[in-house]
């Protein structure tokens, strides 16, 4: 359980808080970060967007909900995809305009819940705030060389074709304000895996939007299998590529066009 010390920031305690987690296969992991989570604060809901787990991770956050009644699950039906569940976890959260800001986070507690008020504290006068593990006062923890050696070479490859200065381009874990969203149609993206993290970090930037980046701690999961496979590895390096060729040849964003004054 975190500390008392990890609480939202008082400047924010009137602002409700969505906290989005996309899960497969997460019965170790979802009911104790789903307390943590809940222990931030009475301003902080969760929503569970779960891809009927074969572990019974849905019927856990079902359980759990019934009397935590700031915790909602969205059991999803075949097809799988961590892309699919991101894109209902946007469109949810468009919908539902009683919150202010939403929280992506992975559902293995690899993004750390006390790391929370610090995205938050960094929300101020921005649109998007990136949980960074690059940036000074950010980094992993139980990661192999090897992995980190991965990420680094990935985040190199991404600001390249996505033509950014952020530092972590492949993190799950930020922060969005209500604004972000504007004008995106979450149903013209493509990405059915892990590749919407890039596609919607594209498509933010395309538009314009406000991102910084605040420092995280990274921690390797303990419990439950990773779920990266060479596959998927193999798509998020054409992926990006895909967008930007897409974006020169058509002028398509993913998520439909800017505003006209955007345009200009």
């Amino acid at each position: 359980m975190i500390s008392n010390s990890s609480s939202l920031p008082s400047a924010f305690q009137h602002l409700n808080i969505l906290t989005f987690l996309p899960s497969y296969n997460e019965s170790a992991n979802i009911i104790p970060l789903c307390e943590d989570l809940l222990a931030l604060g009475p301003k902080l809901s969760i929503l569970v967007v779960d891809d009927q787990s074969p572990d019974g991770t849905g019927r856990l956050v079902e359980e759990f909900a019934r009397v935590n009644p700031r915790v909602l699950l969205i059991s999803r039906p075949p097809p799988r995809g961590r892309g699919l569940a991101g894109r209902d976890g946007f469109i949810w959260f468009q919908k539902h305009q009683e919150f202010d800001l939403l929280v992506e986070m992975d559902a293995d507690f690899s993004h750390r819940p006390e790391d929370i008020p610090t995205l938050v504290e960094a929300s101020s006068g921005t649109d998007v705030v990136i949980g960074s593990r690059y940036i000074s006062g950010g980094r992993e923890v139980g990661r192999t060389s090897d992995r980190q050696w991965i990420s680094s070479l990935a985040n190199a490859y991404l600001r390249f074709v996505l033509q950014t200065r952020q530092r972590d381009c492949t993190t799950g874990f930020r922060l969005f304000r209500r604004s972000a969203f504007a004008d995106i149609d979450f149903s013209g993206y493509v990405s059915i895996g892990p590749s919407i993290v890039t596609e919607l970090l594209f498509d933010l930037l395309r538009r314009k939007k406000h991102i910084v980046e605040s420092p995280i701690t990274f921690v390797d999961r303990v419990n439950g299998e990773s779920k990266l496979t060479p596959r998927i590895l193999f798509t998020s390096l054409w992926f990006p590529l895909y967008l930007r060729l897409r974006r020169i040849f058509t002028g398509q964003l993913p998520g439909g066009p800017r505003k006209k004054a955007e345009t200009a």
